[in-house]
């Protein structure tokens, strides 16, 4: 056998034993406490982070299956997402020039989301897209408000953050929003609990949510919900701000709803005379998002 095969033989079998080795030894528990920490670190520790299994991912990854958040605060821990598989892998070649390209993978129930972040000096370039992602995997709604929303979304997010100036973040979302419902809940808003009935929010995918960010607004170019029991059609922009309570807005469209749940909001009786033949309501929405002025045609809300 020639002197130059016998070499590359060896250095085969020398780099899979190697790897075979890397793979049995690795130190999954001081993994799984670092990638642990890096989830926590950015939302202060107000997040603990559980997974049932964490294993590496070629060399510069990681895949967890079974990952758990749940938010800790005020010693009432509350979930925040529950997902089946994440992937996530650093672009080799991305690292040694200092801007690190992180591509990822989530599995959430039947859907999935997939995509890419990369650092820059300014912020991060964030490129995803959904595939039936179930919205019910994210616990955030109903943690906070006790609303148990479900529904799957499709479609594509595109953004660059800008972390120094939020107000110069840019880019487009484009998402459909097929098979929302409300489970029977209570609503928990300024100290008041308010009983929500089951709701087909939207039916199919007839539904969707178009926005455009650029110099400082939110333009939202379509957001429907289409052949549910909450029916809408809203426009028009959202003017950026430094502090988000000052965020302020001027939309407009108009919604219906359905007898059910006409029945189960005792406040629409009043805006009754605003109702157009059509059987829709006219709708606007202004002001500061702290405090928003919301009018159903000339009846302005008592918020």
């Amino acid at each position: 056998m020639p002197r130059i095969i016998k070499l590359i033989a060896y250095a085969v079998i020398f780099i899979f034993s190697f790897l075979l080795f890397l793979y049995w030894m690795f130190p999954y528990d001081i993994l799984k406490d670092r990638v642990a920490a890096a989830i926590e670190g950015p939302f202060d520790r107000s997040v603990e982070v559980s997974m049932e299994k964490i294993e590496p991912y070629y060399f510069t990854g990681v895949e967890i299956n079974g990952l758990k958040l749940t938010h800790r605060a005020d010693g009432d821990p509350k979930p925040v997402a529950e997902l089946d598989r994440v992937r996530a892998r650093a672009s080799f070649f991305s690292l040694l020039f200092g801007s690190p390209r992180i591509s990822f993978f989530i599995k959430a129930g039947k859907g999935e989301l997939e995509g890419s972040a990369r650092q820059s000096e300014e912020g991060f370039d964030i490129d995803m897209d959904m595939d039936d992602f179930d919205i019910a995997t994210l616990k955030v709604i109903e943690s906070l408000y006790g609303v148990k929303l479900s529904g799957l979304m499709s479609g594509n997010v595109d953004l660059k953050i800008d972390r120094a100036r939020p107000v110069r973040t840019s880019g487009k979302i484009d998402i459909s929003l097929d098979d929302f419902k409300l489970a029977a809940s209570q609503l928990t808003a300024g100290g008041a609990n308010i009983p929500i009935p089951d709701m087909v929010i939207t039916k199919g995918r007839g539904s969707r949510l178009k926005m455009t960010i650029d110099k400082g607004a939110v333009s939202i170019d379509e957001f429907r919900l289409a052949d549910g029991d909450l029916g809408l059609d809203i426009k028009g922009k959202i003017f950026l701000s430094t502090v988000v309570s000052n965020y302020r807005l001027n939309l407009s469209g108009s919604f219906r709803v359905s007898d059910k749940l006409e029945e189960a909001i005792p406040f629409l009786f009043m805006a009754e005379r605003q109702k157009q033949q059509d059987g829709s309501y006219p709708l606007a929405v202004t002001g500061r998002i702290a405090e928003p002025a919301v009018k159903i045609g000339t009846f302005t809300l008592p918020l």
